[in-house]
């Protein structure tokens, strides 16, 4: 200022120069630099000093390291952000908004833990001195005194209700970023929470059956491969068996939670699925000689999954019900095959329901079993007619 000031007055040009760049040798020199994307309307430091927090029109509040400028957690709001404080113990911020909201944050992760509501835009926010409340002033004329850290609604919650909280109440109070816990102990829990905690346990208990199949089918089949040529064709259908429940299951599951898939896919999965059983059926040796009788009637059960496939392609491509004979019957056999689907989607079931559901995809894998087991019978005994005539034939 000196320098500055000597410069005004006229005195020479070297030793002005020399006092105004003593002074600036003095000045304090930026330690770090922290940006928003909009003006900042509030700063100030934690506790210890260690971090600082900004509110900004950008519609953020951060949490920033003093020291190096690193961005330690971030809080979004649809508005601007005018006000910001941290708790005295430097575990919580809070903000305030022009949305009419004041929020509580964890200031190491940046979630929402609390939410306090005016009819005005928040102005001003700051915690009080033990940390357990927090102020807030707004443009509706008033100032409000709220409880401002989780523990403390949860013991206020917990005092004032008869029950624990509900689904509903917890989403609107707590929050869906925070999982939903019981939170008093020694009071009941609500009913649409105990049907949320039997649909997770089911669930559970559906992974590990399938994790189950699959190892189980994986393991038969590699025991199935050093057996004699008589035994092992027991031990891959064992496995395939296994091995069909857990595809089955694996495919309704993914159109119950992740929606339907088309006709024709399905139809192709199917497909899939026989071609591979086919050639399961073709590793697990030779087959035993099939009579006419046998094989007429595996020629009929073919003829008869044809006709139904067939019916359900018409009526997919007219958009309506065919006037084929048996449609019904058809309609019926693939409400059957589909009322997996619509049950997963009502989780939780009554456990008779449950685990008829694995009785069900059990009977629907041996039926592909089955349908691939006829196929390739079908087509080793034409192959054998086959050879058999050609070798009765002259020459």
């Amino acid at each position: 200022l000196l320098g500055i000031e000597a410069l005004q007055r006229g005195a020479p040009l070297v030793e002005a120069d020399q006092l105004v760049r003593r002074g600036l040798e003095i000045l304090p020199p930026e330690v770090t630099r922290m940006t928003h994307e909009g003006v900042v309307n509030a700063v100030t430091f934690s506790p210890d000093g260690r971090y600082v927090v900004s509110g900004s029109s950008d519609g953020t509040a951060r949490v920033w390291e003093a020291a190096t400028g690193r961005e330690v957690a971030r809080m979004t709001y649809e508005e601007w952000v005018i006000d910001v404080a941290f708790s005295p113990d430097g575990r919580y911020v809070v903000s305030g908004s022009n949305d009419g909201m004041a929020r509580v944050w964890d200031a190491a992760t940046g979630r929402e833990v609390a939410r306090m509501t005016h009819e005005g835009e928040v102005y001003a926010v700051t915690f009080s001195p033990d940390g357990r409340y927090v102020v807030s002033g707004s443009s509706d004329g008033t100032v409000r005194v709220w409880l401002g850290k989780p523990e403390d609604l949860i013991a206020e919650a917990c005092r004032r209700l008869p029950r624990n909280l509900t689904l509903e109440e917890w989403q609107q109070y707590v929050g869906t970023e925070i999982p939903y816990h019981q939170t008093c102990l020694d009071k009941p829990i609500p009913e649409d929470v105990l049907q949320l905690q039997l649909a997770n346990q089911q669930t559970r208990i559906w992974r590990l059956v399938e994790f189950l199949l699959l190892f189980l089918a994986l393991f038969i089949g590699w025991k199935g491969w050093r057996q004699s040529d008589y035994k092992r064709k027991y031990w891959l259908h064992g496995a395939a068996l296994l091995m069909n429940t857990f595809l089955v299951s694996v495919w309704q599951t993914w159109n119950a939670w992740k929606g339907l898939t088309p006709l024709y896919a399905d139809i192709i999965g199917i497909a899939l699925l026989i071609a591979l059983n086919v050639l399961a059926t073709y590793s697990s040796g030779r087959l035993s000689a099939t009579s006419k009788w046998r094989l007429f009637l595996l020629i009929l059960f073919l003829f008869l999954e044809g006709y139904a496939l067939t019916v359900l392609v018409v009526a997919e491509m007219n958009g309506e019900i065919s006037s084929f004979p048996g449609t019904r019957w058809v309609l019926q056999g693939l409400y059957w095959l589909q009322k997996p689907v619509l049950l997963l989607g009502e989780l939780p079931l009554p456990w008779i329901d449950f685990g008829l559901l694995w009785v069900q995809w059990l009977a629907a894998a041996f039926l592909v079993l089955l349908t691939s087991w006829s196929i390739w019978q079908v087509l080793r005994n034409i192959n054998n007619r086959f050879h058999s005539t050609a070798q009765k034939s002259p020459g």
